[in-house]
C-alpha cells in the first residue's frame, strides 16, 4: 500500500476526530471552565492535538458504525449491491455469495494494485464521511441543549438545525460511497477474470467511401 494512500487514511481518521475533539472541547469550555487557547500553540502541543484527534477518530468510527450510522446503512446492502450489479450484467454470472468481500478485495490487491487502491479510497472516504456525520451530528445535539437553557436562543437553533442537516447529508453520501465500493469489487474483480474473447467488443470494418461524380 503506497505512502499516498496511508496519507488517506490518516485523514480519515484525524478528520472526524477533530470535529468530536472539538465538539468535546466546547462542552468543557462552556460548562467546565476549561480555557484552553490555541492561538499561541507550540508545534509540540499542536501535534499532541493532532495525535489526540486521530485516536479520537478512530474511537468514534467504532461508535459510530455501530450506533448513528446503522440507521441509514441497510443490513443488506453487500447483497443488495451485488443484486443490482447482477441486474445490470445479465451475461455474468459469479457466486459472489460464496465469497467474503474482503477476500475478493485480497485478491484484486494481489492481481492488480492499482485497482484495489481505486477501491479503497472509496472505502475511505466512507470512514470519513460517516463519521464527520457522527461528530456534527454531537455538535447538533450540544447546540440543541444549549437553545434551551440560553432561552431559546434563535443563534443556537439556527447552529442546530444546520449541524442535523448537515449530518443527514453526510449520512446518507457515505452510505453512497459504501454501495460504490463494493460495487467496485464486484466489477474489478470480473474485469480482472474476464478474458479478452469474453468482452462484448467488436470492431466495424471499415468501407470505402465513394468518390462524389464530378458535374
Amino acid at each position: 500500500m503506497s505512502v499516498k494512500l496511508d496519507i488517506y487514511d490518516f485523514f480519515s481518521y484525524l478528520i472526524p476526530g477533530g470535529i468530536v475533539t472539538a465538539a468535546l472541547l466546547f462542552v468543557l469550555n462552556k460548562h467546565f471552565a476549561l480555557a484552553m487557547d490555541f492561538s499561541n500553540s507550540s508545534i509540540v502541543e499542536l501535534l499532541v492535538l493532532g495525535i489526540v484527534s486521530y485516536l479520537v477518530g478512530y474511537a468514534a468510527d467504532f461508535i459510530a458504525g455501530k450506533t448513528w450510522y446503522r440507521l441509514f446503512r441497510r443490513k443488506d446492502i453487500f447483497e443488495s449491491t451485488l443484486m443490482n450489479f447482477n441486474k445490470r450484467n445479465t451475461s455474468v454470472e459469479v457466486g459472489f455469495q460464496e465469497m467474503d468481500w474482503y477476500v475478493a478485495y485480497s485478491f484484486i490487491r494481489n492481481h492488480n494494485a492499482d485497482m484495489a487502491k481505486d477501491i479503497d479510497k472509496l472505502n475511505v472516504t466512507n470512514k470519513m464521511l460517516r463519521t464527520s456525520s457522527f461528530g456534527i451530528f454531537l455538535f447538533a445535539i450540544i447546540f440543541t441543549v444549549e437553545f434551551f437553557l440560553n432561552r431559546y436562543s434563535p443563534v443556537y437553533a439556527v447552529l442546530s438545525t444546520s449541524c442535523l442537516i448537515t449530518a443527514l447529508i453526510l449520512a446518507r453520501e457515505a452510505v453512497k460511497f459504501s454501495r460504490w465500493f463494493y460495487g467496485s469489487i464486484f466489477q474489478s474483480l470480473v474485469a480482472i477474470i474476464a478474458k479478452p474473447e469474453q468482452m462484448p467488443v467488436k470492431f466495424k470494418s471499415k468501407t470505402k467511401r465513394s468518390k462524389p461524380d464530378d458535374d
